[in-house]
């Protein structure tokens, strides 16, 4: 069992703060004041380097003390620390299917994971690889070595290609949804183009090894609470662009944070008290908690967010596959655009503006309003309940599916007067042209 860290204990206790305890503030004064340097050394300590196994309350003693990579000899590597570390951190499995696929590549080289994976040859991938790494003591220290020196290496390389990409793609994304911006024709009252700009130069970048951080993802995600995108340096290269893309607008959709108000919060430890009452959390992001709940539609702020990253991959000739598996939650909002004016929407996405300000319940509404007239009032509650009861993509696109992806008659009618009111339209442009 390992213990809460600083960076935990205080989004709790910001998270259980009533109503009448928190303020709002503005992303700006955020930005310019010292509570972004607080939640960002706060949130930094739980992904350096060794800071899993330094809060863990069972641990090898025979495990090197220090963890950090910088410790850790290049050559050779530390073979018996990393078996501990190998060991505590089974459930990285995108991390381990990275360390073993050199042995895939060029089974010769090792022919003891060889070995391992032949005698589970029929079954699922998954379970060989689950299986290579429970029998790792089967493995002699120099093929292990090899195997992590091939990471090691991998692992500098993308570092250095993160570094290259990330500001690439901040202008990949600006230039996007300005591109976008016109294509939906929203003109002046559209996307907040100058506030996503600074949103997107203030974006920090952390990259953490996921089998040496406490990482509750072994991939890639995207923090309020400090204003970062946090990403493993254990990868395979292509996946770099989509996946940063998609953290990036997950950075610079709307925010609207909440503080403490002075000397609300009663904790009984000094140091936690100070961390509360300089940091921040939030009332709303995206169009998370989009009916004022914490936690609520998540799979609409991942939809839209990857609506958007394939749109701009789209625009930009460079669309791939993002990692994150919300491609076909993503599939389902371009459907619900090519029926419905998702404007509104995307203006709701990109506000900073409180849950209760009029204009962003004026957005709302529009929005709501169109949803009603082509899948009925309850489109946004039924697939809600989809996601409360299974938390997975799969049961919200199956209730689309199998409910609203077929023209209900509202919008079949509306559909023959639209195309009556074209066809009028040009015969009457027709006439005025003297065709």
């Amino acid at each position: 069992m390992r213990e809460k860290s600083l960076h935990y204990k205080v989004r709790e206790q910001l998270s259980q703060l009533s109503s009448s305890e928190v303020q709002g503030v503005a992303r700006e004064e955020i930005f310019k004041g010292p509570r972004l340097g607080t939640t960002r050394r706060l949130e930094r300590d739980d992904y350096q380097i060794g800071s899993a196994f330094r809060r863990s309350v069972e641990r090898d003693e025979g495990a090197s003390a220090d963890l950090a990579r910088s410790r850790l000899p290049a050559a050779p590597i530390d073979v018996p620390t990393w078996r501990v570390v190998i060991a505590q951190r089974s459930k990285c499995f995108n991390s381990l299917v990275a360390l073993l696929a050199p042995a895939f590549e060029d089974l010769k080289q090792f022919p003891a994971v060889a070995a391992l994976l032949r005698e589970d040859s029929y079954a699922p991938p998954e379970v060989r690889i689950r299986s290579v790494i429970e029998h790792l003591d089967f493995v002699s220290d120099r093929e292990l070595r090899r195997l992590l020196s091939r990471r090691n290496e991998r692992q500098e390389a993308n570092r250095e290609g993160i570094k290259t990409l990330f500001p690439k793609l901040k202008q990949e994304v600006i230039e996007g949804l300005a591109a976008l911006n016109l294509r939906l024709k929203m003109g002046s009252s559209g996307l907040p183009l100058h506030d996503i700009e600074k949103r997107l130069d203030a974006v920090a970048l952390e990259v953490f090894d996921p089998l040496l951080s406490k990482s509750f993802t072994d991939i890639a995600f995207c923090s309020c609470f400090s204003h970062a995108i946090f990403i493993s340096d254990d990868l395979c290269e292509t996946d770099y662009a989509p996946i940063l893309r998609h953290e990036l607008l997950h950075a610079v959709a709307g925010l609207a944070p909440i503080v403490a108000r002075a000397g609300s919060p009663d904790v009984g430890n000094d140091q936690l008290l100070s961390a509360v009452n300089e940091s921040f959390l939030w009332e709303r992001y995206g169009v998370a908690a989009y009916d004022g709940k914490p936690e609520s539609y998540t799979w609409l702020n991942e939809g839209v967010t990857e609506f958007l990253n394939q749109e701009i991959g789209r625009g930009a000739g460079k669309i791939g596959v993002s990692v994150h598996g919300w491609s076909r939650m993503a599939e389902v909002m371009q459907r619900v655009a090519r029926r419905v004016d998702i404007s509104p929407l995307l203006q709701v996405y990109f506000s900073d503006a409180p849950l209760n300000d009029p204009q962003l319940c004026a957005h709302k509404d529009q929005f709501q309003k169109s949803l009603a007239r082509v899948y009925g009032a309850s489109f946004l509650d039924d697939l809600e309940k989809a996601w409360i009861a299974e938390h997975r993509q799969d049961a919200v696109c199956n209730l689309y599916d199998e409910r609203f992806s077929r023209r209900g008659w509202p919008e079949a009618i509306g559909s023959v007067f639209r195309s009556l009111g074209d066809t009028v339209r040009r015969l009457v442009t027709g006439r005025e042209k003297g065709e």
